[in-house]
């Protein structure tokens, strides 16, 4: 375990020398694409996944009324009248 935080410790060590060689625009760069990666993890996947998990059918929506056939037809037409009901 000591092991591991002293390697960990090192690899800093090696990043921090390697940033604070490099020039003011590749340490833009740097920053450009960790905080892209941010926005990513932090905001976009969990965007995608909610909207996602909201659109699946349920036995409430239309859509889940869709797939069960003892709900009534969600939609004039889809019990094979074509939206005709005779009177």
């Amino acid at each position: 375990m000591l092991g591991a935080v002293w390697g960990l410790g090192q690899a800093v060590d090696n990043l921090g020398t390697w940033y604070k060689t490099r020039s003011r625009m590749t340490k833009l760069q740097v920053w450009a694409i960790v905080l892209l990666f941010i926005w990513l993890c932090g905001i976009a996947v969990p965007v995608t996944l909610f909207s996602a998990i909201s659109q699946q059918p349920t036995a409430n929506s239309a859509a889940g009324r869709l797939t069960d056939p003892g709900q009534p037809p969600a939609f004039a037409g889809q019990d094979g009248t074509g939206g005709f009901c005779p009177g």
